[in-house]
């Protein structure tokens, strides 16, 4: 069987260069006899084999608008190669751009037509967040209903879905993103310290000003606490002018990207979300199998992995006086959120299987 995957987030081809992205994608290829991968990237880089039977194709695109279609030329180039008669899937990493090109080469080359959904963009946060997901929203509703089969990370986005197209449901399979154990050794709790961490792209959907603001009314109520914020993004700037006017510059630590968390985990008391909306929330699930409590609005893995009142607190989007009552909460009973034995993690190799078991299973129509 050939996979062909096409994905629109990787501008900077980062995910096919770094090892550690580099060996997933790996194991992901090797599942299959055939893999291929075709990314939206600006100009710049070359074919990258990840291994015997993948290789990842960079569009080389002079602007984010052409990559569609650069990506469709190069698709047509690769399955044109596919021995006649092997079954072929397409592999779309968005209902957007990416199904837009996905769909096109399934209907020429009779492909069967996988289409992946990683973010709730029926909330209605995601469609009014700005001029392109309003396009996305539309092209999502219409090359959905044309997927053969339909992978979502988490049971909320399942529920919208079906509750918008209850004819999906059969061809609709939930599995998470699975992201790499961290080696995290737990740093006793010193008296008075309470370490609130943030892993977050300083971008509009993850409303850190809201974290900041409840962060100072916590500040202002208890006197104590620090945020340390890992990531980066196009807000980070009006992010760090902010905490200054709010007079935190010194109880917020602006920790910028970094590819090794462990350290940020270790130390952390509680873990903050406050997103307006997630597909799943990989850094919420990593604090969730570290043992850490989870304060987050009600998005992605909230009611799933996040359970409230019992690992966590799940608070109303935009609601800075529930996330500042529920930071509080935490502070005040910190052992109540905290589980005898953290979550275990499910295994990469039972992950691979259930993601193979899924592509095998799915048929055109």
């Amino acid at each position: 069987m050939t996979v062909l995957f096409i994905g629109s987030g990787h501008r900077n081809f980062s995910d096919f260069l770094r090892p550690k992205s580099r060996g997933r994608l790996a194991a992901y290829g090797a599942l299959f006899d055939r893999s291929y991968a075709i990314a939206f990237t600006r100009p710049g880089f070359s074919v990258e084999t990840l291994s015997p039977n993948m290789t990842a194709h960079p569009t080389n695109s002079a602007s984010r608008y052409m990559a569609p279609f650069d990506a469709l030329r190069l698709g047509k180039q690769i399955l044109s190669t596919v021995p006649k008669g092997e079954k072929v899937i397409i592999s779309a990493q968005d209902p957007f751009e990416s199904a837009f090109v996905a769909q096109r080469l399934a209907k020429r080359f009779g492909a069967i037509l996988h289409i992946q959904v990683h973010t709730d963009f029926l909330a209605k946060e995601f469609v009014g967040e700005r001029w392109e997901n309003r396009i996305r929203y539309v092209l999502a509703l219409y090359f959905l209903p044309r997927a053969d089969c339909i992978r979502v990370v988490s049971v909320r986005i399942k529920r919208s879905l079906v509750r918008r197209f209850p004819e999906l449901e059969r061809r609709i399979t939930v599995l998470p993103i699975w992201s790499s154990p961290l080696s995290i050794v737990r740093v006793p709790s010193a008296k008075g310290r309470f370490n609130i961490l943030m892993v977050s792209r300083f971008e509009p959907e993850k409303r850190i000003r809201d974290a900041l603001a409840a962060f100072k009314k916590f500040w202002e109520k208890t006197k104590s606490g620090k945020l340390t914020i890992v990531g980066a993004g196009s807000l980070l700037d009006d992010c760090e002018r902010l905490a200054e006017n709010l007079g935190l510059r010194e109880r917020v630590i602006f920790a910028g990207w970094q590819d090794n968390l462990a350290s940020h985990y270790a130390a952390a008391d509680v873990f903050l979300l406050t997103s307006q909306y997630e597909g799943w929330g990989v850094a919420a699930a990593d604090a969730v199998y570290a043992g850490i409590p989870v304060v987050m609005t009600d998005v992605g893995l909230a009611g799933e992995l996040v359970q409230d009142g019992e690992n966590g607190i799940v608070t109303p989007v935009g609601d800075i006086d529930a996330i500042t009552e529920a930071l509080f909460s935490v502070l005040a009973n910190p052992n109540r959120f905290k589980p005898q034995q953290p979550l275990e993690r499910e295994s990469l190799e039972k992950y691979l299987d259930r993601y193979r078991e899924a592509l095998y299973r799915c048929r055109r129509g």
